[in-house]
C-alpha cells in the first residue's frame, strides 16, 4: 500500500482488496463465469432451504388440553396461545415451532413429553418424508461450497471461511 495512507485507509484497501480476491477477481474469465454459476445455484439451494424450514415450521401445532401440559407455563404465553387456539375454533392453548412459542415451551413448560414432542418436531423440520425434505439440498449446498471454496484455491468451504476469522483453519 502507499506509505501516505493512514492506519485507518490501510486497512480499509487491504479488507476491501482482500474480499475482491475471495469473491473471484483473479479469476480467469471462464472461471469468474463458474464461479457465477456456482453462485447462483447456492443462492437458489439455499433459499429453497429456508422455504422449505419455514414451511415446516409453519405446518405444525399442537394443541394443548390439558392442564398438566401446560405447567410452568407464564400467564402472558397462556393468553397468546389461546387466542391462537380460539383464532382456528379450538379450546385449548395452540403451540407452534415459531420461537416465540417454541422457547418459552422448551424452557418453562414442566411437562417433560409435551417438551420433548415439541423438541422432536422442531429438530427434524426440513427432514420429513414430505416435499419440504431437505436431505438433498444439504448435499447439494455442500457440494456446491466446496466446489467454490476449491475454485477459489482453498482445500473447502470450512477453510474459505475460517480464512478471515480468528480460527485460521479448520
Amino acid at each position: 500500500p502507499p506509505n501516505n495512507l493512514s492506519e485507518e485507509q490501510t486497512m480499509l484497501l487491504e479488507k476491501t482488496h482482500t474480499s475482491f480476491v475471495r469473491q473471484g477477481a483473479y479469476l480467469s474469465d471462464e472461471k469468474q463465469e463458474q464461479l457465477r454459476k456456482i453462485d447462483s445455484e447456492l443462492a437458489v439451494s439455499q433459499l429453497q432451504f429456508g422455504q422449505n424450514l419455514l414451511a415446516d415450521t409453519q405446518a405444525y401445532s399442537r394443541l394443548l388440553t390439558k392442564v398438566e401440559e401446560i405447567m410452568g407455563l407464564d400467564a402472558d404465553f397462556l393468553s397468546a396461545a389461546k387466542q391462537q387456539a380460539e383464532a382456528q375454533g379450538k379450546e385449548g392453548w395452540l403451540v407452534t415451532l415459531s420461537y416465540p412459542s417454541y422457547v418459552p415451551l422448551m424452557k418453562y413448560a414442566q411437562n417433560r413429553s409435551i417438551r420433548e414432542e415439541i423438541y422432536r418436531a422442531f429438530t427434524s423440520r426440513g427432514h420429513q418424508k414430505n416435499e419440504h425434505n431437505n436431505d438433498a439440498l444439504v448435499s447439494k449446498i455442500a457440494e456446491l461450497r466446496h466446489q467454490r471454496a476449491t475454485l477459489l484455491g482453498d482445500l473447502s468451504h470450512a477453510h474459505y471461511t475460517l480464512k478471515e476469522r480468528m480460527a485460521q483453519s479448520p
